[in-house]
């Protein structure tokens, strides 16, 4: 079978999928996830990129979580999914899923980094609110490339100085779709 770590297993019709830390499976190439057809392994298409941790379905379809950013070939930030038998290629959602948006620290004294991937190049705007909703602070405006990208954020209000302890929120948004992180300032 599979080695050296399978991190989840997940019946899917007569086969059963197998995600983890793995390249080969039965002997054969299969980047970190496979699938048994009940007497061989088998790769799922070109598969992902790095180590799948979670197996899902969902109206029939098959989905893979993990810390890859490639699926099937194409970009993919930590979910893909299978839309046909395990012996399909397992892709990239549609891009309006692919945003993910990090802050570390979380709570924050005096400054975070912000972390984010897109899947696809286009308009981006990364933005601070408090929790009326009122815009304090753009972090990004503008025309970005697929891929990570990384922001510093110091707690500062630009027309009104440091930020008082408790919570605000960050706003990205990029290819139609939206997300949202609270962020926790502390002092």
């Amino acid at each position: 079978g599979p080695s050296p770590h399978v991190y989840a297993l997940r019946p899917c019709g007569m086969y059963l999928v197998a995600g983890g830390w793995f390249t080969e499976a039965g002997g054969s190439p299969a980047n970190y996830v496979a699938y048994w057809d009940g007497s061989d392994w088998h790769a799922m298409g070109l598969g992902v990129d790095y180590q799948v941790k979670a197996l899902g379905q969902f109206e029939n379809k098959l989905y893979a979580g993990g810390f890859f950013t490639q699926a099937g070939g194409g970009p993919s930030f930590y979910i893909a999914r299978c839309d046909g038998a395990p012996s399909s290629s397992v892709g990239r959602l549609p891009s309006e899923s692919c945003l993910s948006l990090t802050l570390d620290p979380n709570p924050i004294q005096e400054r975070t980094t912000v972390r984010y991937s897109l899947s696809d190049r286009g308009r981006v705007r990364l933005t601070v609110h408090d929790v009326t909703g009122r815009r304090l602070h753009t972090l990004a405006d503008g025309i970005e490339c697929a891929g990570s990208h990384l922001r510093s954020w110091r707690m500062w209000d630009a027309s009104r100085g440091p930020l008082g302890p408790g919570v605000y929120f960050l706003r990205l948004e990029a290819g139609g779709s939206v997300s949202t992180r609270k962020a926790t300032v502390v002092r």
